[in-house]
């Protein structure tokens, strides 16, 4: 078994990263500009924002509940639009949204919009948070969304702790993954640095760049190697930026290694099978007296002497 699990981390860790290596796609450059605040609300991440205009960002990501339900706070609609539109870039943000046919159903929404300040697409998070997040109905799909700054994998903070959604996204045709997140200011040092490990894994994982904007720490931009190429420190207020590139490849992760683990599950459980099959039967030593002294074992051809007392 430590065989098995030594072909495992093997197949699943350094195959995925030989197969990344190549950091720049068909595809031209992006600016890609990550915010991160966690109390000034939407007036702070738009200063921010305008404040990083020389950059000329192609894609501006912010956190997990940036805004509120855009749907009906028309004000703060009419604001992230005009944000977009004076970058100009597309921009992605948390946000919460409730079903139009069903008001009492809520739900933690990722919303993209372009640089003409029409919507895009919306994401529902998938995986809330046990015991934090009761009142957030679950999504149940993970597209890639067609913008002006590539195919957009999305995936909201505890989404991306799953190593099936972002491969999801890869399989749906996803050329970046984008990962509004909340990861909160009262945290230690220790939790933020562990949850910001969870995205260089995945990056590394399926071979994209990878754009992380969280409250309070640690946003970052992540190549698909899983480097770290640009971060924000611990409850700092500030923007970070790099250039990336949308990318088309697989890793040989996201064709079929994933599978890895199941297999080794299948065989472990089928040599514990062959191995209680193969047992040999108990001694029995009435059966030995009988058999004048002589035993017989069923895994062997030969017989030996057999001592009683």
């Amino acid at each position: 078994m430590g065989v098995l699990a030594g072909l495992a981390v093997l197949v699943g860790v350094a195959l995925p990263l030989r197969n990344t290596v190549r950091l720049h796609g068909d595809a031209p450059p992006l600016t890609a500009l990550v915010v991160q605040d966690e109390h000034g609300g939407l007036p702070c991440l738009l200063a921010l924002t305008y404040a990083a205009r020389a950059v000329h960002p192609d894609l501006v990501v912010w956190r997990e509940s940036a805004a509120g339900d855009l749907s009906t706070h028309l004000a703060q609609w009419a604001q992230v639009q005009q944000c977009a539109r004076t970058l100009p870039c597309t921009l992605v943000l948390g946000s919460m949204a409730s079903d139009p046919r069903d008001r009492t159903r809520h739900f933690n929404t990722a919303t993209i919009v372009a640089p003409t300040g029409t919507l895009l697409g919306t994401y529902r998070k998938r995986h809330p948070v046990q015991g934090m997040e009761g009142g957030v109905t679950p999504g149940d799909v993970s597209p890639a969304f067609a913008t002006p700054a590539g195919r957009l994998g999305i995936a909201i903070c505890y989404d991306f702790d799953y190593a099936s959604i972002s491969r999801q996204l890869v399989q749906h045709g996803a050329e970046l993954l984008v990962v509004p997140t909340f990861d909160a200011e009262s945290w230690s040092d220790l939790q933020h640095e562990q949850h910001a490990r969870m995205a260089q894994a995945r990056a590394a994982e399926v071979g994209r760049w990878v754009l992380r904007a969280t409250s309070s720490g640690v946003s970052q931009i992540i190549s698909p190697q899983g480097e770290v190429i640009a971060a924000l420190p611990n409850h700092a207020s500030a923007v970070t930026w790099a250039r990336i590139y949308p990318l088309t490849q697989r890793t040989l992760y996201t064709r079929f290694f994933f599978l890895l683990p199941y297999l080794c599950l299948f065989l472990a459980v089928v040599l514990l099978f062959v191995g209680i099959m193969r047992r040999p039967p108990p001694f029995d030593n009435r059966a030995a007296k009988r058999n004048n002294g002589t035993f017989q074992s069923r895994r062997s051809l030969c017989w030996k002497p057999l001592i009683c007392r």
